[in-house]
């Protein structure tokens, strides 16, 4: 059991790395697409700068919040739920 919560964990790991790895590679591509010629090396450069901030930034989440519960207050709905902060 405990090799299936090491997977999750590195799933959820990931997807924490994944964000700013894409929003990296998305401007390095809009800044090479602007460049006249096309080279992969600055889209790359993005992704490689994107991934590291966000290694860093899921180390820091999961050393201070934990994976699992800061991901589930991204995903929960307390209005949803009836739980929303203000009761009538």
């Amino acid at each position: 059991m405990k090799i299936v919560a090491l997977f999750v964990q590195i799933c959820l790991w990931f997807s924490i790395v994944l964000s700013p790895a894409l929003l990296g590679l998305l401007m390095g591509g809009l800044l090479a697409s602007q460049q006249s010629q096309t080279s992969l090396n600055v889209p790359l450069i993005g992704l490689m700068l994107g991934a590291l901030f966000g290694a860093i930034w899921a180390e820091y989440i999961r050393r201070t919040h934990g994976l699992s519960q800061f991901l589930g207050r991204l995903v929960a709905t307390p209005d949803i739920d009836g739980r929303s902060a203000h009761k009538p």
